[in-house]
């Protein structure tokens, strides 16, 4: 009986906590919606970015476009100089978009697209201006959220090579294609991957080159952890395919 008892008042417990916890998110609901949104705002109020592009910049002899849903087909845009206010080409919105891909300066200046009264943010443009800027940023995003050996050593629950993955990080679908599309330019990149071994988390494959690629090295580091681990959903042994192609 006082087991019995003890359980009733568990359950009576847990239901008095269920039903606090349901007015607790019904108010926090009602507070927003009489707080925090404003009937009389019309959809028409909210101004969006008016000129969309890429911040980080273009590639000579590439396309080079803008969005700006705000302006009516016909209107004319301007590409100036940041630096010097001159603008250095012409062009004509059509379905929204405005196409700049003639424009190819031999400069490191800086950009704006602008349009009537508005501006887009700066960016540049350059030989191959979007591997420069965004190869390292990537390959430092990679090695730096490995798992355990990233810029944070304590385990992540549910994670595998790298943290927070689980198996629909498709890492070495990824990794492998992008090596192949550029093998040079990561080869020239700068090293910054040593190798480590933690028992039970890799080792089973004989460690890499210390002169290899540090994308190479990311690569083997998934094949490694899947392999070590014997991972068996079908989502990773997957990636295994792209490691031995």
């Amino acid at each position: 009986m006082k087991n019995a008892g003890q359980s009733a008042v568990a359950i009576l417990t847990y239901k008095k906590g269920v039903v606090k916890m349901k007015i607790f998110i019904i108010t926090v609901f009602l507070f927003y919606l009489l707080f925090c949104c404003d009937s009389s705002t019309k959809p028409t109020d909210y101004i969006p970015v008016p000129i969309y592009l890429n911040q980080s910049g273009f590639n000579l002899g590439a396309p080079k476009r803008f969005t700006a849903p705000t302006l009516d087909d016909g209107t004319s845009f301007q590409v100036v100089n940041s630096k010097s206010g001159k603008r250095v080409f012409d062009g004509i919105i059509s379905k929204h978009i405005g196409d700049f891909s003639d424009f190819n300066p031999q400069s490191t200046d800086e950009f704006m697209v602008k349009a009537g009264e508005l501006s887009s943010f700066p960016f540049r443009i350059g030989h191959c201006w979007l591997e420069r800027v965004t190869y390292q940023n990537a390959m430092d995003f990679m090695i730096e959220s490995r798992h355990f050996f990233g810029n944070w050593k304590e385990r992540c629950v549910g994670s595998f090579g790298w943290r927070d993955d689980h198996h629909f990080a498709w890492e070495l679908n990824a990794l492998v294609p992008q090596y192949l599309s550029n093998p040079e330019a990561y080869t020239r990149m700068p090293q910054k991957i040593t190798y480590q071994k933690q028992e039970g988390f890799n080792g089973a494959l004989a460690p890499y080159s210390k002169d290899a690629p540090d994308i190479i090295k990311l690569i083997h580091h998934g094949a490694d952890v899947i392999v070590t681990q014997n991972l068996m959903h079908e989502l990773l042994k997957e990636q295994l395919a792209f490691f031995l192609y």
